[in-house]
């Protein structure tokens, strides 16, 4: 959930709490010994949106959507739900499209996605020392 202190800094929604569920979804699938894939993540975010698209539209009217985010610890009420969906798309909009839910996702994922890389490239080159010579001058 979102802390006072994120939330009192700005008016500005903080969307760090999508991520935050995703990682509860990571954590899920840590336990089956093997960190999500980009697209397991994805997959994730097509099933979300399937609940509340349910007719396959490519679009969903705003309460359902600020709802699943209730639903799913994105945000802590409705009103918060709504100011990061309004943050992300029109804000004279009823209706949420099917990029603007993706990419309020999508950005989290990819950040994420970028820290583990560079996670591994750290890593290896801690590692590097280790390796034979051989394979030292491949990573280049």
């Amino acid at each position: 959930m979102v802390s006072k202190d994120a939330s009192t800094k700005s008016n500005l929604p903080v969307i760090s709490n999508s991520r935050e569920s995703l990682h509860r979804n990571k954590e899920i699938m840590a336990k089956k010994d093997k960190q999500p894939t980009l697209a397991e993540q994805m997959e994730i975010v097509d099933e979300w949106w399937k609940e509340v698209d349910p007719q396959k539209k490519l679009e969903a009217p705003l309460i359902p959507v600020a709802e699943l985010f209730v639903k799913k610890g994105i945000a802590q009420d409705e009103e918060f739900a709504k100011k990061i969906l309004f943050k992300n798309m029109d804000k004279r909009s009823t209706m949420v499209s099917v990029e603007d839910f993706n990419q309020i996702f999508c950005k989290n994922i990819f950040k994420d996605a970028l820290i583990e890389v560079t996670n591994t490239i750290e890593k290896t080159n801690a590692n590097a020392s280790d390796m034979p010579l051989t394979l030292k001058l491949g990573r280049f």
